[in-house]
């Protein structure tokens, strides 16, 4: 008897122990992608932020994202998550970083950290007007491209995080393009 006894305490303790260590996501231990990975780092070992959303995907989520891992925090991630240990939420209800009445995301993110960017700022007019006024046609080459380029961005890989890593690739070609321009300081034709 006394063995049976000793054996269910045994059993207890390593469930126990088992739960603390695993946290509340028994999936945990197995975890692969950006759940597994440790913060990015700078070159001086200072952990970057990690942003991350749990809307929808749409134009101003992923402008919002670029501007936050491009220009507010150069090499941060941005994570397709409802929930992630330290990270910055952004474009969600609740969050600092959010679309307000009339403003885009992508608005307040360049209104919050000052970004002055002739570039950043064509952008965020696009997204502007898709996300607070779609009803308007415009079809200039510069707002077609952007609308179109994050349109099949976002509705064409097999899950939210590789939606927002296209979007995110696709606005750094469309930024490289941009830069290659003579007179690259110049706005982008609207």
């Amino acid at each position: 008897m006394r063995s049976v006894g000793a054996a269910l305490i045994l059993v207890v303790l390593v469930v126990l122990v088992t739960l603390l260590l695993w946290s509340s996501d028994p999936a945990a231990p197995f975890a692969t992608g950006p759940e597994s990975e440790s913060a990015p780092t700078t070159a001086r070992g200072a952990e970057l932020p990690v942003y991350r959303t749990s809307r929808r995907l749409e134009p101003d989520t992923a402008v919002a994202a670029w501007l936050l891992t491009r220009m507010v925090s150069p090499g941060a991630r941005a994570l397709v998550a409802e929930s992630w240990p330290g990270s910055i939420p952004f474009d969600e209800p609740g969050a600092e970083l959010a679309r307000r009445p009339g403003r885009c995301a992508a608005r307040i993110i360049v209104e919050r950290f000052g970004l002055h960017d002739p570039f950043v700022e064509a952008l965020v007019e696009v997204v502007q007007e898709l996300e607070i006024a779609p009803w308007s046609l415009n079809s200039e080459p510069f707002f077609e491209r952007v609308r179109f380029g994050l349109g099949d961005a976002l509705n064409t890989a097999p899950d939210p995080q590789s939606c927002l890593d296209a979007a995110l690739q696709f606005l750094d070609e469309l930024r490289a393009a941009q830069d290659a321009l003579p007179g690259a300081t110049a706005v982008p034709p609207m």
